[in-house]
């Protein structure tokens, strides 16, 4: 289910020859969701090589990022901040809810059973599984005007991919590809079979410390190789 804030989007998707194109697959299957040192994750079922694919596939839910809210601005002057903050949290879930009720019985299940980091906020049930485990991705080509890209700038929720866990050094690239409306997942050095694979949540180019704390809304601190040293 796609839920985007203007039109744009649609119309550079339907723009595509051929769209949707079929989905890429691997030659065999290269990853596993098992229990992992973070809950569970993904793991590398062979050897693989730098550039190797390792999955894709199609979101659940995408959500654009500039998606505004119908909270009417007389409504607004009336509350405190905390009461508009959860107000707006309500429409988002209703908003959200709406498009949860249009799966598939088989993608709401899918849905569903992500894990919810934000059960002791503000947040719903959906919104706090949206938070968690949203992957964030472009439509946009390199052509889009500076003051469209905004409209192209997506999050989304993957059965799959949603479970991988972070590390500020990631072995794993996501690139959503717009012909087949598919998140790939590649693989960015050599990977044992076995080994967690892991994207990073954060720019990794940040400071330790900013990174932290970028990652401090997902319940954890990561104590990855570039967080553990000292240097």
């Amino acid at each position: 289910e796609c839920l985007f804030q203007s039109g744009k989007q649609k119309r550079a998707l339907l723009s595509i020859p051929n769209f949707p194109l079929p989905i890429s697959k691997p030659p065999q299957i290269r990853h596993r969701i098992s229990p992992s040192a973070h809950g569970n994750g993904m793991f590398a079922t062979r050897n693989l090589a730098p550039n190797d694919l390792i999955l894709a596939e199609r979101p659940l839910l995408v959500i654009s990022r500039a998606m505004q809210l119908g909270i009417p601005d007389a409504q607004i002057t009336q509350l405190t901040p905390a009461q508009t903050m959860k107000a707006q949290l309500e429409e988002y879930e209703e908003l959200l809810r709406f498009c949860i009720d249009r799966m598939s019985p088989e993608n709401g299940t899918a849905f569903f059973k992500l894990h919810n980091c934000h059960t002791e906020d503000s947040s719903g049930p959906i919104l706090g599984i949206l938070r968690t485990n949203a992957i964030g991705f472009s439509v946009a080509g390199s052509d889009v005007k500076k003051e469209d890209k905004e409209f192209f700038s997506n999050v989304g929720i993957f059965a799959v991919a949603s479970r991988m866990n972070h590390s500020c050094t990631p072995n794993v690239s996501p690139h959503f590809h717009s012909p087949s409306f598919s998140l790939r997942l590649h693989a960015t050095r050599s990977i044992t079979a076995g080994e967690e694979l892991f994207i990073s949540y954060t720019d990794n180019c940040k400071p330790r410390a900013e990174r932290q704390e970028d990652l401090r809304p997902y319940g954890f601190k990561c104590a990855c190789g570039a967080c553990s040293d000292p240097d």
